[in-house]
């Protein structure tokens, strides 16, 4: 049988009672406390593993942005005894620094500092989770919209222990969901522009292009962006003045340049720049835009020689058959009157003739440049023409100790050309080769399918074309030859011209040059 004991006064009684109520609830205090610190510890484990991930994450798209909501946890004093990094940071604080503060600490007015406080203390009272909105003035100038949800933490027994609050800036959410949308639609034009675009930042370091910027100049832009400008410019063989004088660089410099051309490497471009500046209008890097017209230049030089070979064919069809008249007349009798005088004057009549007869070439080179139409065409072999041509270039050959080469590719389609001016111009681009060999040398034809295209390269190892005279060639009545017409190349150009074919002059691969002629299949050879 059990006997209480009872104590010898009613005084030691109560108080007994109260010191084990008291021990009861230290003990329930101690458990709470140890449940919230294991909470603590866990989160703060979950809050490195996410800054970890969020890591990984920026590395693998550096424009992912991602806000944390801001946690914390208040106890029953209304004291934080737990601050995320991303919360303590948003305060000015660590979150070392932030435990044991108070809302009021933290700039919260009284007002808002009493609402929250009213609804923590109902979490605490009423175990329940509460979800609201403030709008704190930081700063005595700037307002800011949060939106933060109250949840209880328990211990064992269900007891709440400690209020957990999550704050998150709508107004920053908002905007950065913005951002994101307007980012996305910005890099969707550059991407999709017609034009070719390059972003650098002040440090001179490239922040975004598109396809066509880097097509441009294949190999010389990486994939990943953050490439130093200069490294690319010496990579494409630009020296230090160079790169310094470039558009990019006089944006940096604030400078604005609107739609100028520049012969950049091969290519001829319309180039835009300006400089990117902040609310303050510092400047925070550059914008470069640029349009190949490479091919709109070439046009229009094209163009531009058609236009003077149909100007010398409407003087030429006046005038050439008035000229020529005479010219039959003053040849025959010259060639009548010479076996009539004395020997010593035949020299002085041989030179007339030859001069009447240099005469006669240049008309009929102003003919053959001022015609419209060819003559008549069929279908035909680019290689049996090239084989009948190269006896006839023979002998100039021996005699100048020039070897000609042969590369013509088997197998080609026919084509459907004038037998005789495809003779014509082939001879005048071979003689013109020899003449700029001047001696020992080689003279090459090749030929050769590309596509839909048949081409024919004729190429010298003489002493080549220089740069600045190289878009003037084909003009007519333009020559480098002492003795020239100028008008040989014209005629090559008119001869193509009147066949839907191009020709252009490149550098050969050794030395010299090389003319290259572009003939377009027709579609019933090509079916």
């Amino acid at each position: 049988m059990f006997t209480y004991v009872f104590p010898r006064g009613k005084e030691e009684f109560v108080e007994r009672c109260q010191n084990m109520n008291n021990n009861v609830k230290r003990c329930k205090e101690v458990k709470l406390l140890d449940t919230i610190k294991d909470y603590i510890q866990r989160l703060r484990r979950t809050e490195k593993q996410l800054e970890k991930i969020l890591v990984i994450r920026q590395n693998l798209e550096p424009d992912f942005k991602m806000q944390i909501p801001f946690s914390y946890i208040c106890n029953r004093d209304m004291k934080i005894v737990y601050a995320s990094t991303a919360g303590a940071k948003h305060w000015g604080y660590t979150p070392f620094e932030m435990e044991g503060k108070k809302l009021s600490d933290l700039g919260f007015s009284s007002q808002v500092a009493e609402a929250v406080t009213t609804n923590i203390k109902t979490v605490f009272d009423k175990d329940v989770s509460l979800r609201d909105k403030i709008i704190i003035c930081r700063n005595n100038q700037d307002l800011y919209n949060y939106e933060y949800v109250l949840n209880p933490l328990h211990a064992g027994e269900g007891d709440v222990g400690a209020v957990i609050c999550t704050i998150w800036n709508t107004m920053q959410v908002a905007i950065h969901s913005e951002l994101i949308k307007y980012t996305r639609w910005f890099k969707e034009f550059i991407k999709y522009s017609p034009f070719g675009v390059v972003l650098i930042d002040r440090e001179e370091n490239i922040l975004l292009y598109n396809e066509l910027a880097a097509k441009l100049y294949p190999g010389s832009i990486p994939g990943p962006t953050g490439l130093s400008l200069k490294e690319i410019f010496f990579r494409l063989g630009f020296n230090a003045e160079e790169y310094y004088n470039s558009v990019f660089l006089k944006a940096l410099r604030g400078q604005k340049i609107f739609a100028e051309h520049r012969k950049v490497l091969d290519y001829n471009l319309l180039l835009t720049c300006f400089p990117l500046k902040d609310n303050d209008g510092q400047i925070l890097g550059a914008a470069v835009i640029f349009q190949d017209i490479t091919e709109i230049i070439a046009y229009q030089n094209k163009i531009y020689r058609l236009d003077k070979l149909d100007l010398i064919g409407q003087l030429s069809a006046g005038i050439v058959h008035e000229i020529r008249n005479p010219l039959a007349v003053i040849s025959g009798y010259m060639q009548f009157l010479r076996p009539k005088v004395n020997p010593g004057m035949q020299s002085q009549f041989d030179l007339i003739l030859r001069e009447l007869g240099r005469v006669e070439t240049i008309l009929n080179g102003f003919l053959s440049v001022a015609k419209d139409k060819s003559a008549e065409k069929s279908f035909c072999n680019l290689n049996n023409i090239l084989n009948e041509i190269i006896p006839l270039l023979h002998a100039e050959a021996v005699k100048q100790s020039i070897e000609i080469q042969l590369n013509l590719e088997e197998g080609l389609p026919e084509l459907f050309l004038s037998s005789t001016e495809i003779k014509q111009m082939v001879l005048n681009l071979a003689r013109n080769g020899m003449d700029a060999i001047g001696g020992q040398g080689i003279l090459a034809f090749s030929t050769r399918r590309e596509g839909d295209e048949i081409i024919l390269s004729i190429a010298d190892t003489g002493c080549g074309i220089s740069e600045h005279v190289k878009d003037k060639i084909f003009a007519p009545f333009f020559t480098t030859k002492e003795n020239g017409t100028g008008l040989g190349l014209a005629v090559c150009a008119s001869i193509a011209a009147r066949h839907s074919a191009t020709i252009e002059v490149q550098p050969a691969v050794e030395k010299g040059s090389q003319f290259i002629i572009k003939f377009k299949l027709e579609e019933e050879k090509t079916a």
